[in-house]
């Protein structure tokens, strides 16, 4: 194996991470409920 192929393997094994995989539903809401509560100060300002 070449090291242009091990940094491949090793970059493509990064992306499919069980953290990114797994994705808390909960955290989605949370950002959503910031990003609206944010964006509508914004709009007032």
């Amino acid at each position: 194996m070449t090291p242009s192929e091990r940094r491949e393997r090793a970059i493509s094994s990064r992306l499919v991470s069980p953290s990114a995989v797994s994705v808390e539903p909960s955290k989605a809401n949370d950002y959503n409920s910031f990003a609206e509560a944010y964006a509508a100060a914004n709009e007032t300002n």
